[in-house]
């Protein structure tokens, strides 16, 4: 798999449907690029009916369920199976922040608003996904400041 690779402080001015991004000091245009293209890939493919597998944690997460098999299904998660257990999740629950592709893009978009934060992220270079991502504080001395998702067996499915 052929990755493009973006690190870099980011925040979204609006939702989803709002394309203008304004990005912390240090990104370069490469890294801005790349994270735009990449979502433009994947609005692109206009693929809203897809499974994929996501693993996922942060500095005081439950990440007992992860890996899970997600679900979508007309843009929306339609189910979620614990691969660690083989139970389905509850989509509903906001603890799990099971979330959709386009979804993980606003998470990446709009974790980053603060200077003192970075991002780390690496797309798929066919349908833009964000395969990899990395959050932490810039400021070693804060505990448990991270959060970190991978997707893996992508799979566009007719709905």
């Amino acid at each position: 798999m052929h990755l493009m690779k973006a690190l870099g402080v980011i925040a979204v001015l609006g939702s989803n449907a709002c394309q203008e991004v304004s990005w912390g000091p240090g990104t370069s245009q490469q890294e801005k690029d790349e994270f735009v293209a990449a979502r433009s890939s994947w609005q692109a493919a206009g693929i809203d009916s897809y499974d994929f597998i996501y693993t996922g944690g942060c500095g005081e997460c439950d990440v007992s369920m992860f890996p899970a098999r997600i679900n979508v299904r007309g843009g929306m998660i339609a189910g979620a199976i614990s691969l660690a257990s083989g139970e389905a999740l509850e989509v509903d629950r906001t603890d799990l922040e099971l979330e959709t592709v386009s979804e993980l893009f606003d998470r990446i978009a709009l974790t980053i608003r603060e200077n003192d934060l970075k991002v780390e992220a690496d797309y798929d270079a066919n349908l833009g996904y964000p395969v990899r991502y990395e959050m932490s504080c810039r400021d070693r001395n804060i505990m448990d400041c991270f959060y970190t998702f991978q997707v893996s067996e992508f799979l566009a499915v007719d709905p």
